[in-house]
């Protein structure tokens, strides 16, 4: 019986991988440098990184605009709408902030391309982790 280091589940000696997204095949969680690394399920190609990245982005963006449009026929007649251009920001810097957290270090990109970010001591990412990781993402941005 093998135990999952990012989840805990029991699985049987036989089990190539976790439903979490943990391969137990020692060469395919080798770590990158750094004290957050993502793990993957298969080949560790850049592009599969990009390709998650880019919809995580497009995700935090759409999700912004969707604020933005929701609160901006409610600005005041005499200026820009504030409450709606601060609550977009905050709500793309949230998403960026924290996406990696969600799922134990799959943010709705990497999900899709069976990635997920993994702390080299606890086995995975939570959302101060997340924090950490992506705060240089948040600043370059705003």
């Amino acid at each position: 019986m093998m135990q999952c280091p990012a989840c805990g589940v029991v699985h049987p000696s036989t089990v190539k991988s976790c439903p979490c997204g943990f391969n137990f095949l020692p060469q395919q969680n080798k770590p990158l440098s750094g004290f957050l690394n993502e793990s993957f399920i298969g080949d560790t190609t850049l592009g599969r990184r990009f390709a998650a990245r880019l919809i995580d982005n497009t995700i935090a963006l759409l999700s912004a605009l969707g604020v933005f449009l929701i609160l901006e026929p409610h600005k005041p007649e005499y200026g820009i709408p504030v409450l709606a251009s601060y609550s977009a920001m905050f709500t793309y810097v949230a998403y960026t902030l924290l996406a990696d957290g969600y799922q134990g270090g799959q943010s709705l990109g990497k999900s899709l391309f069976l990635i997920r970010v993994v702390n080299e001591t606890t086995g995975q990412c939570n959302y101060a982790d997340s924090i950490k990781r992506n705060f240089r993402l948040v600043v370059g941005t705003v």
